[in-house]
């Protein structure tokens, strides 16, 4: 399916779509698959759990809708109108902010163009679909979920199809950021890295890399010495090593004691892992 097509299918809804109904019994985390578990948390989203949200910058001041349809995914979304229209649309000039700063980086990246929030739909349409607040105070087992707030944004997608999303996390400030510049056709994303909103990579049409940003090195020198770090290991501790490279990268990321314990051996042998 085409991009222009999701688009359509997913933000042309009209109306609230009725509650379906919640499952009374409690199935574990492992037996939901995440289709059943996006669903649940949509379900169970009220409009209370969405007032109780503070330190973002919109106001609640609609109620909430639901788009459920089946095979598709849902979700809880809010019309921006009111205050939160001017808000929304300083929301997108801050990333117009980064988009400016970030030209500077590279060449590849000195004719991507801003945002033109004058284009952006901000009311409700069966043919091209709208922006909108997308909510997700709530995750499928009743905790706070990571992003709670999400706003997207769309230009005409037929005419200068300019799109992103805004994710807020839940202090209620920008956390990374989803952009598509429809001028040249250049995706963009952002994510909060070392405490700044920071390119981490931009990709052209063919969705081939043309930046990486410090982030996304920082990353993949790390896969790097994660990979040797495990070869060694396996040479010179046999019988410490993980059964696989996953495990090791698992057992690093939660820093378990037996990764402590492997860390002090691996010391002991001058490796610094």
């Amino acid at each position: 399916m085409g991009l222009l097509s999701l688009l359509r299918k997913i933000f042309s809804s009209q109306s609230p779509t009725p509650k379906a109904p919640i499952s009374t019994h409690s199935p574990s985390a492992k037996k939901l698959t995440y289709a059943e578990k996006e669903l649940l948390a949509v379900q169970r989203t009220t409009q209370d759990d969405v007032q109780q949200l503070n330190g973002f910058p919109y106001t609640w001041n609609r109620s909430i809708e639901k788009f459920i349809k089946p095979n598709e995914h849902p979700f809880v979304y809010m019309d921006i109108v009111g205050d939160n229209l001017a808000i929304a649309k300083a929301e997108i000039a801050k990333m117009n902010d980064c988009i400016e700063r970030d030209k500077k980086l590279s060449s590849a990246l000195r004719k991507i163009r801003c945002l033109p929030i004058s284009e952006m739909i901000f009311k409700r349409s069966a043919d091209t679909g709208y922006s909108r607040l997308i909510l997700n105070p709530v995750a499928y087992d009743g905790k706070p979920s990571k992003y709670p707030v999400t706003l997207f944004f769309m230009s005409d997608p037929w005419n200068s199809n300019y799109h992103g999303s805004i994710f807020y996390g839940q202090d209620g400030t920008i956390q990374k950021a989803e952009i598509f510049i429809g001028h040249g056709s250049y995706f963009l994303y952002y994510e909060v890295y070392e405490g700044d909103l920071a390119l981490v990579r931009a990709e052209d049409v063919s969705r081939t890399i043309i930046y990486k940003g410090k982030r996304l090195l920082d990353h993949e020198a790390n896969l790097e010495k994660t990979e040797k770090d495990y070869e060694w290991i396996q040479a010179n501790l046999p019988d410490k090593c993980p059964k696989s490279i996953s495990s090791y990268r698992r057992m690093k990321t939660q820093n378990t004691k037996n990764y402590q314990l492997l860390k002090q051996l691996a010391a002991n042998h001058g490796r610094d892992i």
